[in-house]
């Protein structure tokens, strides 16, 4: 049995007239069916999401490839990676990985969300594509880390990508439907693009550390 349910049992149980319930009761039972609806539905959501964005990426990573071959061929276009050293150098990497996640967290409960996010995980898919057919074409023990380290940030990006989604699922402009939820969501989601940021900047210190 839910929580909700559970309350209104226990109104039940104790010879209580649902009729005579008053507003603050009614309030907190109505609140209570609220919340563990929309959290049902923001998991459902964030479900499909990650799945679609995580397919969209590996099609795309396929695309990639294939521009590679095209363009090696055809161009001689080839892409080589040089680790960099220096506080300045992480700096800059850290900056370059923390814009899309700063792109996907701006798109959060706006209209343009899953647009954004699916572009976002296009191209992301289509240079991993395009990048690791280069290690394929000259491969280097050496780059296995950097593999590792890009995986992982993608990773962290879809899974980070499709939790915007869910806070952007049937999400009313400007205003919630019950008071004060709207910023208990906010509150949430900004925790979950701390740790996103706190992910990259691990991956990044690790990247130049190796």
């Amino acid at each position: 049995m839910t929580k909700a349910g559970y309350l209104r049992m226990k109104y039940i149980a104790d010879e209580k007239n649902t009729e005579n319930i008053t507003a603050s009761e009614d309030n907190i039972v109505t609140r209570t069916y609220y919340d563990l609806a929309k959290r049902a539905d923001r998991r459902k959501c964030f479900t499909q999401s990650l799945i679609l964005l995580c397919i969209i990426f590996v099609l795309t990573s396929i695309l990639g490839g294939l521009i590679y071959t095209y363009a090696q061929r055809v161009y001689g276009i080839t892409v080589s990676y040089s680790g960099s050293v220096g506080i300045r150098a992480a700096l800059r990497d850290y900056f370059l990985m923390f814009l899309p996640c700063a792109l996907v967290f701006v798109s959060g409960f706006t209209v343009f969300s899953s647009l954004i996010n699916g572009l976002l995980c296009a191209a992301g898919g289509i240079f991993t594509g395009f990048f690791t057919m280069e290690l394929y074409v000259s491969f280097d023990f050496s780059k296995l880390p950097f593999v590792l380290f890009l995986v992982l940030y993608f990773l962290a990006i879809i899974y980070f990508s499709a939790i915007s989604v869910s806070f952007s699922h049937r999400t009313p402009p400007g205003k919630d439907h019950i008071d004060g939820t709207f910023e208990d969501d906010l509150v949430c989601y900004i925790r979950y693009f701390a740790l996103c940021s706190a992910f990259i900047l691990f991956i990044c210190t690790f990247e130049h550390l190796l």
